[in-house]
């Protein structure tokens, strides 16, 4: 996910129902975090749930690469799924393209 704060969310990858046995289901292809020359720092937050079900993201899924098909709201996701997902893990990174 990439958000400078004043943009919505972009979403560069997700997978859900990841076990030991399953490699999980893909929501979207994988978009590398390429900001724009000149648009100033990102931030690149990976967050990590638990969940204890089965999450069926089919109504979710993105196709293509376009960002307007990739905006993502990480709050409204985990409050649509609070009874089942507990946030385990989160990444923060900055980054600037001159």
């Amino acid at each position: 996910m990439d958000h400078d704060g004043s943009t919505p969310e972009i979403l560069h990858y997700m997978l859900s129902n990841i076990t030991a046995d399953n490699s999980g289901d893909s929501l979207c292809d994988y978009l590398p975090p390429i900001p724009a020359k000149g648009s100033g720092y990102h931030r690149l937050v990976c967050t990590v749930y638990h969940h204890s079900e089965e999450l069926d993201i089919s109504s979710l899924r993105i196709d293509g690469s376009s960002l307007s098909n990739r905006q993502f709201s990480s709050a409204h996701f985990l409050k649509e799924n609070e009874e089942v997902l507990t946030p385990a893990a989160f990444r923060f990174s900055q980054g600037e393209k001159f």
